[in-house]
C-alpha cells in the first residue's frame, strides 16, 4: 500500500489548505454562474420591459414628490 504511506507523509495543514482553496474555487464558480444567469435574465426582453416599467414608475413617483 504505497499510496497510503504517501498520504501519511503529507501534513494535515497542506490537506486543509488544499481543501480551502478548492472550496474557494467552488464559491467563485458558483458566484460567476449566478451572475451570468442574472445577466441573462436581465437581458431577456420580458424581464427588461418589466424592470423598465418599475423604474419608470419609481421615477414618476420621485418627480411627483419633487413637485410637491
Amino acid at each position: 500500500m504505497g499510496g497510503n504511506s504517501a498520504h501519511r507523509v503529507v501534513p494535515i495543514d497542506k490537506v486543509l489548505d488544499a481543501r480551502r482553496q478548492h472550496l474557494l474555487a467552488w464559491v467563485e464558480c458558483a458566484t460567476l454562474v449566478a451572475a451570468t444567469a442574472a445577466h441573462r435574465l436581465a437581458n431577456c426582453g420580458w424581464a427588461r420591459r418589466r424592470l423598465a416599467r418599475r423604474w419608470r414608475l419609481g421615477g414618476r413617483r420621485q418627480f411627483q414628490q419633487r413637485d410637491l
